[in-house]
């Protein structure tokens, strides 16, 4: 059974075409000029072992690398030489600190907000039943008041 460029995974193959590219890219540096056709197989030769891919034959990677070509040029030739890739700033042990503090504070409110939900929902029939007297009633101004409504009432 063949493995060949097509039935590898995407990742694999930006790998390795990124590879490629550097190479082309580090010719083009020196030479001022985009690699020859006798020096594929040089580049090819020097990839191939870096690829990890047991079953890639060479001929296979040979054929994909000259297909590239034409994009590499142009890729070179729209954006020009690019710039080695930046560095990632390091964060100090303070920076690494807060943004722990910071995400189990938000971890934290999110339980809080979920258990009060949570109690919302559970006692909502009380909620909206409950109310409350604003100041003591004695039983004879409960009764008038009561008597007061009831003749209010259209039945």
């Amino acid at each position: 059974m063949k493995n060949t460029w097509t039935s590898m995974k995407c990742k694999q193959k930006m790998r390795i075409t990124e590879m490629m590219f550097n190479s082309v890219l580090e010719i083009y540096k020196e030479k001022g000029h985009m690699p020859l056709e006798e020096q594929y197989e040089h580049i090819v030769r020097d990839i191939f072992p870096k690829c990890n891919v047991q079953k890639l034959q060479y001929e296979d990677l040979l054929s994909v690398f000259r297909r590239k070509q034409k994009k590499f040029a142009q890729r070179i030739e729209l954006h020009g030489v690019p710039d080695s890739k930046p560095t990632k700033d390091k964060k100090t042990d303070a920076e690494k600190l807060a943004k722990k503090r910071a995400a189990r504070k938000r971890r934290r409110e999110r339980k809080r907000q979920k258990t009060l939900k949570e109690e919302m929902e559970r006692y909502r029939d009380y909620y909206d039943t409950f109310c409350f007297l604003d100041e003591y009633e004695s039983d004879d101004e409960q009764d008038e008041l009561k008597f007061e409504r009831e003749e209010d009432l259209p039945f």
